[in-house]
């Protein structure tokens, strides 16, 4: 189900609203049941990321994305897409989240994180600030086993298996937690040590 401003296809609804602010107030169904008819599973979708004018939802690890922006399809879409469209690139996928200025990512089973969309100030992680269209692995990340993400307005961060916490992008307002305010087209690693009343860390 999904409910909100319908005005780039971010709600999945096959056709454009017509109401006249172009909204729909309450939950409304999405029918999946014929885009995932050949996956194999229970086609229970189990994880939704949404931000933006762009929404993506999990279904047996498999990503579909719709609405407008950087939906991460192979072919180039249409400005809008109404209908969850699969990501063919990506499959095992467990985590997945949109951010607000259009960039996505995506772990999957095995650990692995994808990035792809807007690329200013860095917040793909792949050590530049170009856009990328398609989901791109993050290699600088291969040896960690990532377990989930979450994109901001312009920075992403991301948790690994045992605990660590990387991020990457738009540092302005300190957002990276890196001890400054400089932006980072690479994930960093952040320390979680602090300091006890008694002056010792932990």
């Amino acid at each position: 189900y999904t409910y909100g401003s319908a005005a780039k296809g971010q709600t999945g609804t096959r056709s454009a609203v017509r109401l006249p602010s172009s909204v729909i107030p309450k939950p409304s169904f999405v029918a999946l049941s014929q885009i995932v008819r050949d996956l194999k599973g229970q086609h229970d979708p189990y994880f939704i990321g949404c931000g933006g004018y762009l929404s993506m939802v999990v279904v047996d690890g498999h990503v579909f994305s719709f609405g407008a922006g950087s939906l991460g399809h192979e072919k180039t879409p249409p400005p809008v897409v109404r209908i969850p469209t699969q990501v063919a690139l990506l499959s095992r996928v467990t985590s997945v989240s949109v951010g607000y200025q259009n960039h996505c990512a995506a772990v999957t089973a095995n650990g692995d994180l994808y990035t792809w969309g807007i690329g200013v100030h860095g917040r793909l992680g792949h050590g530049n600030s170009g856009n990328v269209a398609h989901p791109k692995h993050v290699v600088s990340l291969q040896h960690e086993l990532c377990v989930t993400v979450s994109c901001g307005e312009a920075h992403t961060a991301v948790v690994t298996r045992f605990g660590g916490l990387y991020t990457m992008g738009s540092g302005m307002a300190g957002q990276l937690g890196l001890g400054d305010t400089t932006d980072s087209s690479l994930p960093r690693k952040v320390s979680l040590r602090y300091e006890t009343k008694n002056g010792s860390t932990r």
